[in-house]
Formats: structure tokens, sequence, C-alpha cells
């Protein structure tokens, strides 16, 4: 039996501001985790997201504050490893 193909993305934060990443796809999110700010994390996206090829979009939202940017759709496969930037200005 082989083991399910492991989807990452790799986040580059530029912004001061530590963030709570989300998935979105079909309406609904899902919690990646926090990324500190000005550093970059490689998250393991859940299986169950990733089953088959479609896009995603990406939610960062400021810890403690409000506001937040969603990324344009990126097209995902299983086992694909994204990069996604949040930029340093105002989210």
């Amino acid at each position: 039996m082989t083991e399910p193909l492991r989807t990452t993305v790799r986040v580059e934060n530029h912004n001061f501001s530590d963030v709570d990443l989300f998935v979105v796809r079909s309406g609904g999110r899902i919690r990646l985790g926090t990324v500190t700010g000005l550093t970059t994390e490689v998250i393991t996206i859940p299986q169950g997201v990733v089953e088959v090829s479609g896009d995603l979009q990406f939610l960062a939202s400021p810890v403690g504050g409000r506001g937040g940017a969603l990324s344009m759709s990126i097209p995902a496969s299983p086992g694909d490893s994204l990069v996604l930037e949040i930029p340093s200005g105002p989210l």
C-alpha cells in the first residue's frame, strides 16, 4: 500500500505581524497554523483538502487584529509544493 502524497505550502511572511493561515475551499476554511512575522515556514496541507486536482485559496489573518489577505486561486494537486508570499504592507 502506498503512502498518500504530502502536499505543502511554503509561507514567506514578509509582514511584521504574526498571521493565522487558513486554506479556503468550497466556501469553507480550515486553519493550517500560525506563521510568525518575518519568517518562512513549510506547512503540510491536510490530506482530505487536496484529494484531487483543484484550486485552493489561502487566507492570512493577523493574530489579534482585524482584516486579512485572501490569495488568488492556486492550482494544487496531491504532492505539490506550493509557495505563498504574505506582503509587508497592511493585510
